[in-house]
């Protein structure tokens, strides 16, 4: 695809798709993270639609032998694209590259409100290159606590 080329794909929905949160015991004085991200695709027969599914778990790279904290916090995100024309990127280029990062300001979303509901500090995500995660490579990202006001 040339720079100039628009990639003629357009974000036409965005679902919570699958919620699970729930707190089964006291909380510990610091709650250990380990976010873990996985994604799936689909294209529609006519190739026209791509359904991107992001899910995250909050304490799902938390190892083995470590502590887990008494919660429960996954959830599923999907969002749906419309190839326009011909012309631009393909779907399956657009799904590796772009569908993660069109998706995440929903996931970062998600976690700041559920935990600002609920007994836990207020967590927001720093940037993350979501892509690097799902192609399991060594990144890192900040992660903002703040306790309730």
């Amino acid at each position: 695809m040339k720079p100039s080329i628009q990639p003629n794909i357009r974000f036409i929905s965005v679902v919570l798709k699958e919620l699970n949160f729930s707190v089964h015991g006291p909380i510990p004085a610091e709650v250990p993270l380990g976010i873990d991200f996985s994604a799936a695709q689909q294209l529609s027969e006519d190739g026209t639609i791509l359904e991107f599914t992001l899910k995250t778990d909050l304490f799902g790279k938390i190892r083995e032998g470590d502590a887990k904290p008494p919660i429960t916090f996954n959830f599923t995100i999907l969002g749906q694209f419309l190839k326009l024309s011909d012309d631009g990127m393909d779907l399956e280029n657009f799904a590796k590259y772009h569908a993660p990062a069109h998706l995440f300001p929903f996931v970062r979303e998600t976690i700041a409100n559920i935990t600002a509901r609920s007994q836990l500090p207020v967590l927001t995500l720093g940037p993350i290159n979501v892509i690097a995660l799902l192609d399991n490579q060594d990144t890192s990202f900040d992660v903002h606590v703040s306790d309730h006001p």
